[in-house]
């Protein structure tokens, strides 16, 4: 029967020394360094994209009540502006009743950024012109409010306000 070899202190063996252990940890924190700066960058811009499709699908929900109760919505556009003013505010719950279950399978509270969702839907008068209109404030939570040029914004700040009305997207990144 053979023995296996003994190990005699001092000998070399297979492993790592301490100095490629150091090595291995630097290379890995160096990386870490540049990797997380961009995380951020792509975490914002995922709540951006979900912000959006929230507005869309909700809004495409509103747009479809709207139709099926007689409506047929035409913004009143002045200029290159869309006035939120014009349009009547309507609570979440009221939203649920009105487009859950047969429009749509939930109504969002929140935005990506914890901040309510605003939403304006004419329930008594559906015929009438701005009729839908979804929003997020965005990162900083700002309430939508007065007149919105239309067009896209900054991709980059997550500040700007998400704006769809009557089925289309006045406030957006681009």
């Amino acid at each position: 029967m053979k023995r296996a070899p003994v190990a005699i202190v001092g000998s070399s063996q297979p492993g790592f020394t301490l100095f490629e252990l150091v090595i291995v940890l630097f290379i890995i924190l160096c990386l870490m360094a540049l990797l997380v700066p961009h995380v951020g960058i792509v975490v914002s811009k995922a709540r951006t994209v979900r912000a959006i499709s929230d507005c869309k699908r909700v809004g495409d929900a509103m747009l479809t009540w709207v139709i099926v109760h007689g409506g047929a919505p035409t913004p009143t556009v002045v200029g290159d502006a869309v006035d939120v003013g014009r349009y009547t505010p309507i609570d979440v719950d009221t939203l649920r009743s009105l487009l859950v279950p047969d429009y749509l399978v939930r109504v969002p509270d929140l935005d990506p950024w914890g901040h309510p969702y605003q939403y304006f839907l004419d329930e008594r008068d559906p015929t009438g012109s701005d009729v839908a209109l979804c929003a997020s404030g965005g990162s900083d939570g700002s309430l939508v409010s007065g007149a919105y040029t239309i067009g896209a914004t900054d991709p980059a700040d997550s500040t700007e306000d998400i704006v769809w009305a009557d089925g289309n997207f006045i406030r957006w990144p681009q």
